[in-house]
């Protein structure tokens, strides 16, 4: 019997909708580096890359390493300043978002995985008008990120496999992690046609309502 259901957060419970591009270039731009908005694929592609080299995420390691990659003078806390902005950007609050996690926190707990910064999805889930729904928040600043089991570890907090499952967006980061760590999952995925006996594909979130 499902007890637990383990959410990552940014397009599985928060859509992106670039305004994180624009907070990023007024970032810059508060810094007083010149950056523009064609150059944001650099950005990303060294941040990627300090994801895939890191079991966890430190801003000032963070900042310093994009820094390098892109030959910049940026300070130690550019990371900070960018995160700082990320929590407003959000959507206005979805009345069907509010109503699913209502009735999903009347039947489980609830709590979110995510690779990235407590504070700043912490505030986005304030933001975005959910965060009463979640009894925990784990990241990948405080324990090593998904795919490492160490997240996982710490979050079922002594309940047994069968009794959670995971929900993202991410095949590799979310769904084959959860599944290698003995989970059951529910893929986020508008193409995929086929995962594994362990794992459902939903086409929109709200088709938990179906399953859960």
């Amino acid at each position: 019997m499902i007890k637990r259901i383990m959410f990552d957060l940014d397009n599985t419970l928060i859509p992106w909708d670039g305004s994180q591009v624009d907070a990023l270039i007024k970032t810059f731009k508060e810094c007083g580096i010149d950056f523009s908005y064609e150059d944001k694929d650099l950005y990303f592609k060294a941040m990627h890359k300090y994801e895939s080299k890191s079991k966890r995420f430190d801003m000032v390691d963070l900042s310093r390493f994009i820094a390098k990659e892109l030959s910049l003078d940026m300070p130690d806390d550019f990371v900070k300043r960018w995160t700082d902005k990320l929590c407003y950007c959000v959507p206005p609050i979805n009345k069907q978002i509010v109503d699913l996690l209502k009735y999903l926190s009347s039947k489980y707990s609830l709590v979110v995985v995510s690779n990235w910064f407590y504070k700043q999805q912490k505030n986005r889930l304030k933001n975005y008008g959910i965060l009463e729904f979640f009894d925990e928040i784990y990241t990948c600043d405080k324990y090593d990120k998904k795919p490492y089991k160490e997240m996982y570890e710490v979050a079922i907090k002594g309940l047994n496999k069968d009794e959670i499952v995971m929900v993202g967006d991410d095949y590799y980061i979310d769904i084959k992690s959860a599944n290698d760590f003995g989970l059951n999952a529910f893929y986020l995925s508008s193409t995929a046609r086929y995962c594994n006996k362990k794992t459902k594909i939903i086409r929109s979130i709200y088709d938990l309502k179906k399953y859960l």
